[in-house]
């Protein structure tokens, strides 16, 4: 956008009837100086850093060996399905 501005600029001021006036060749020379100066001197920005982490590890969590024919006296244990997780459980539940 900025070249834009800057060719219009220098084509207006090449082309007006009043830089006949002032020599004919001071205002061209300034914005063709300008702008010669912008197309050899681009813009250019730095870029942000991006900053990229390792995957943070999680181990599984510990599961005590299951043992269905140890469990207390009174009690049995009740495979069931939850919905949340959907997923099996196994429950110890009293006896009824």
């Amino acid at each position: 956008m900025k070249k834009f501005i800057m060719s219009l600029l220098l084509f207006t001021a090449a082309f007006s009837p009043q830089s006949e006036a002032y020599g004919g060749w001071i205002a061209p020379t300034v914005i063709g100086g300008l702008f010669g100066y912008q197309l050899a001197h681009p813009y250019y920005y730095t870029p942000v850093p991006v900053y990229i982490n390792q995957p943070v590890y999680v181990p599984p969590a510990y599961i005590p060996p299951f043992y269905p024919n140890v469990y207390p006296y009174g009690y049995h244990y009740v495979t069931l399905w939850d919905n949340f997780c959907y997923c099996y459980k196994t429950l110890l539940v009293p006896n009824p």
